[in-house]
C-alpha cells in the first residue's frame, strides 16, 4: 500500500513539474474554459479503445465528469492551480483492460467530446491491485494528471469481482483547467 502511493505522489510531482513548465505556453496558446471553484466546467472522464493517437470514437465506458475539488479545509497558501476529480467504477477486470489497448481520456466537455485535452494508454506494472496512469496533455491543452485504477479483492470498496474503481486527478496549468486553441 505504501508503495502505491509512492509511486502516485511521484506521478502527482512530476506532472505537477510539467505543468508549470507549460504555464507560459498555455498562456500564449490555449483559452481558459473557466477559473478555479465554482463554476468551472466538469471535464467529461472515458475509456476508449485505441490510443492516444486513435482511440475509437464511441467510449467502451464512461468515469464521471471530473469537477474541481473545492474544500475550506486546506493545507498552506491558496493554490495557482485547479485540481479536479473524478472517481467511478467500471464493469471491466483490470487485466481485461490491458489485453486490448485502452486509453483513460479527459474530454474538453460535454459540448466538445471530440477533443480530447489529456489521455493515458491503460498500461504498466500493478502494485497491490492498484495501477498508476499518467495523463498527458494533447495538443498543447496544459491539462496532466494521475488515473489510479483499483481492482480491490478484498472487498474495502465494495466492488464485484469484476469492477474496478478509477480515481482521476487533473491539473489544469496557469491556475484553470483549458480547452485546446482553436
Amino acid at each position: 500500500m505504501h508503495r502505491v502511493r509512492t509511486i502516485a505522489m511521484a506521478f502527482a510531482a512530476m506532472l505537477l513539474g510539467l505543468a508549470a513548465m507549460s504555464a507560459p505556453a498555455f498562456a500564449a496558446e490555449g483559452t481558459p474554459a473557466s477559473s478555479p471553484g465554482a463554476g468551472a466546467a466538469a471535464l467529461p472522464v472515458a475509456i476508449h479503445q485505441g490510443t492516444c493517437a486513435e482511440p475509437v470514437a464511441e467510449p467502451a465506458w464512461k468515469v464521471n465528469d471530473a469537477s474541481p475539488i473545492t474544500s475550506s479545509d486546506t493545507v498552506g497558501g491558496a493554490a495557482d492551480m485547479t485540481v479536479s476529480e473524478s472517481s467511478g467504477k467500471v464493469k471491466a477486470k483490470l487485466d481485461d483492460l490491458g489485453h486490448e489497448p485502452y486509453v483513460i481520456a479527459v474530454h474538453a466537455s460535454a459540448a466538445d467530446y471530440d477533443t480530447i485535452v489529456a489521455c493515458g494508454m491503460i498500461a504498466g506494472p500493478k502494485v497491490d491491485g492498484k495501477l498508476v496512469v499518467a495523463l498527458t496533455p494533447v495538443n498543447d491543452s496544459g491539462v496532466t494528471g494521475v488515473a489510479v485504477f483499483d481492482e480491490d479483492k478484498s472487498g474495502v470498496l465494495d466492488l464485484g469481482s469484476d469492477e474496478v474503481q478509477i480515481t482521476v486527478y487533473l491539473i489544469g496549468a496557469g491556475g484553470s483547467m483549458a480547452t485546446p486553441a482553436s
